[in-house]
């Protein structure tokens, strides 16, 4: 208890010469002075301290690492996955945007060159081209027709197609030929127009083909933009004389035969369309190559029917296959046609007519009576005849002598080869098969061998 009542005096004691401190809820005592409160201005008052919140604490997992550079190989693997199709991918360094819209472009005529914003990506139709979004200029090209440019708008999840169609560029062409046409084409279009009358054309290149009897004119001519073409076709002979030649159809023949197994077995072959001279070549058809020098005189050895007189129309014979060459080749040089000797096949074709066979005429004459006495060989002529003068010599198609009066030289593409086919005036029976097979030396010239001429089918 005293401790205690000393314990409070000691807190309400005044300090050593100070003023005794009032207790709360305590009067004055009386007469006492007590002193005022302090008064403490706005600027006297004290803010309140921040409250400073702690940094959290970075474990190394949380580090954040530096910005790596990007290398070309990230930035390809990027672009593909972005845009695949684009050709806008930007360099590395450059900022990039992701595909965003696709772009189609279309034209009429299709073709034409593709660009945007002056990089070639494509020619129309472009397809489903990815692209970033934003505002293209899109170029347009094809040569012939007028260029374009326009542009277009991408947003993002868009798809948007362009279609033009082009018009064209025009030039006029003018085309001539004497004698005139009776057709005329144009990049195998064909044309009503009077001679040397302008067409107006789209610019560009085009193929002209005219056509008469027996002749073909063809040129390769340019129409410029706003310029005219002025040609002149000249006419090529594509067909032979009709009164010379027969125009034998494709087919397909029975050639060969079982009994030269070994060398033209029987089969079945397709023959394309081909021309035939109706008749061996004459003694008169020949002087004239040996007058232009192209062709070597034949001897004059009994038999042989050059420099005889009144032989003009017989075959001309004791000729080899070399000189019936070069009279192939002058003949088709003179023409402007391709003339050749016929093939053994070719041969064989011209002397079928389904099961028939051509006639066999002029055979075996007085030069082989003495082998063959029971042959009745009165045809009026001892050795070769004027050629088609035997009307029993005509077969269906008017091709004359094919088997009989002289035997024709004909080339082997098998043997690689000239071979004689279709028997003589001074040959047995057995020489007239045209299937038989009788090689020859090529400058090998013999009384009883002559020839004629084929020619393909031309084809335009």
């Amino acid at each position: 208890m005293a401790v205690a009542i000393l314990w409070l005096a000691a807190c309400v004691a005044p300090e050593p010469g100070g003023t005794p401190v009032p207790q709360q809820n305590e009067a004055p005592a009386p007469g006492s002075v007590v002193a005022p409160k302090p008064v403490v201005t706005p600027e006297q008052v004290v803010a309140p301290k921040p409250v400073v919140t702690p940094k959290p604490v970075v474990t190394p997992e949380q580090e954040v690492a530096p910005e790596q550079e990007v290398t070309r190989a990230d930035f390809l693997a990027q672009c593909e996955i972005e845009a695949p199709t684009s050709e806008f991918c930007a360099e590395p360094g450059e900022p990039t945007l992701p595909a965003e819209a696709r772009l189609a472009v279309e034209t009429r005529p299709i073709g034409a060159r593709v660009s945007l914003d002056g990089q070639f990506v494509g020619e129309t139709p472009v397809a489903g081209l990815a692209l970033a979004t934003g505002t293209y200029a899109v170029h347009l090209a094809l040569d012939g027709y007028r260029e374009i440019t326009r542009s277009v708008s991408l947003m993002p999840g868009g798809e948007e197609t362009v279609f033009e169609s082009l018009v064209p560029l025009t030039g006029t062409l003018s085309v001539r030929a004497k004698p005139a046409w009776e057709t005329l084409r144009l990049n195998d279009r064909p044309y009503v127009v009077a001679q040397g009358k302008p067409i107006l054309l789209p610019a560009g290149v085009y193929e002209v083909r005219a056509s008469r009897p027996r002749h073909l004119a063809r040129a390769r001519i340019e129409v410029g933009a706003g310029d005219t073409a002025d040609h002149t076709l000249r006419w090529r002979l594509v067909e032979p004389d009709p009164a010379e030649f027969e125009r034998l159809a494709a087919a397909t023949v029975e050639i060969g035969a079982s009994a030269y197994e070994h060398q033209n077995p029987p089969r079945r072959k397709w023959f394309p369309s081909f021309w035939i001279s109706r008749n061996e070549v004459t003694v008169g058809a020949y002087a004239r190559c040996v007058r232009d020098g192209a062709c070597t005189e034949p001897p004059t050895e009994d038999g042989c029917n050059w420099r005889v007189d009144g032989r003009e129309e017989h075959p001309i014979n004791c000729v080899s296959g070399e000189d019936a060459r070069a009279y192939a080749a002058w003949l088709a040089s003179h023409d402007e046609l391709p003339y050749r000797l016929p093939t053994t096949d070719e041969f064989e074709r011209a002397t079928s007519r389904g099961n028939d066979r051509a006639r066999a005429c002029n055979t075996c004459d007085r030069h082989c009576v003495w082998r063959y006495r029971d042959v009745d060989a009165d045809d009026g002529f001892g050795q070769t005849a004027p050629v088609g003068s035997l009307a029993g010599c005509r077969d269906g198609a008017n091709v004359m002598d094919l088997v009989g009066n002289v035997a024709e030289l004909c080339w082997s593409p098998a043997t690689q080869r000239f071979e004689v086919r279709g028997g003589s005036f001074g040959e047995h029976a057995a020489f007239l098969d045209p299937a038989f097979p009788r090689p020859v030396e090529p400058t090998r010239r013999d009384p009883t061998q002559g020839f004629r001429l084929v020619m393909p089918e031309f084809e335009p």
